[in-house]
């Protein structure tokens, strides 16, 4: 005899997950499209007009919409060409490390958490 805590788990299994989430993908395919047009158009509202806008609809109900922004120059930097460096002989690469020119540390990738993809035909 199955525990309610079994059937819990039997429902919430990876698959069944994954079979709902693209069931209500291809249910709502017309619905997410307009959605995602609906958004598109309120972006062009506020490019039009240079600035962002909130639609209040009561109850605390509301669409925001943020400015657009442009590009904004920071300044100048130097460009590390890394390929360029590591081509360097070693002692050219030592003398750059040593004038404290160059510096060598470590880099990661960043953390991320799992994306899900649903493809429709």
């Amino acid at each position: 005899m199955a525990t309610a805590a079994t059937a819990l788990k039997i429902v919430e299994s990876r698959r069944n997950v994954a079979e709902r989430r693209l069931a209500l993908k291809i249910k709502h395919a017309a619905l997410f499209a307009e959605i995602d047009g609906l958004d598109e158009k309120l972006k062009r509202f506020a490019e039009a007009d240079g600035k962002g806008f909130t639609e209040e609809f009561g109850e605390g109900r509301h669409v925001k919409v943020s400015a657009p922004s442009k590009s904004k120059f920071k300044g100048i930097f130097p460009v590390f060409d890394p390929e360029a460096f590591l081509g360097l002989p070693d002692k050219q690469r030592e003398k750059l490390i040593d004038g404290e020119i160059v510096a060598m540390e470590k880099q990661f990738t960043e953390a991320r958490r799992p994306s899900v993809s649903v493809k429709v035909p």
